[in-house]
């Protein structure tokens, strides 16, 4: 009945555990709607809306599918080094990043590697 009861508590919500996960939840909803926005905005070609949305984003909420959508609107934009550090963030999270690694070769970086 302990274990029973034990994995009750996180479903139904209740109990001190729940009340600390609040925030954090309305927090990755906000940051969804935001990167929802921002592609939206990428996908009107309005580059600079769409950076200003995705720049919104807390850089510790920041997924890499976040962070592959701020590099190329950095990169639509002309900020050229940010974009390059968005791509080696990317790397940072999953060094298997095609996406990442192919525009790290076409920015002609130095080093496709996420520590250089």
């Amino acid at each position: 009945a302990a274990a029973l009861a034990m994995q009750e508590t996180p479903a139904t919500g209740s109990g001190p555990a729940r009340s600390g996960a609040v925030p954090d939840a309305t927090h990755l909803d906000e940051s969804s709607t935001k990167f929802k926005m921002g592609k939206c905005f990428a996908a009107l070609r309005e580059w600079r809306f769409a950076l200003a949305e995705l720049e919104t984003i807390p850089a510790r909420a920041r997924t890499l599918p976040v962070t592959l959508a701020l590099a190329e609107a950095y990169k639509r934009t002309g900020y050229d080094r940010a974009s390059v550090a968005c791509y080696k963030e990317c790397l940072r999270i999953n060094p298997f990043a095609v996406e990442a690694v192919e525009a790290l070769a076409d920015a002609g970086a130095a080093s496709a590697e996420p520590d250089a």
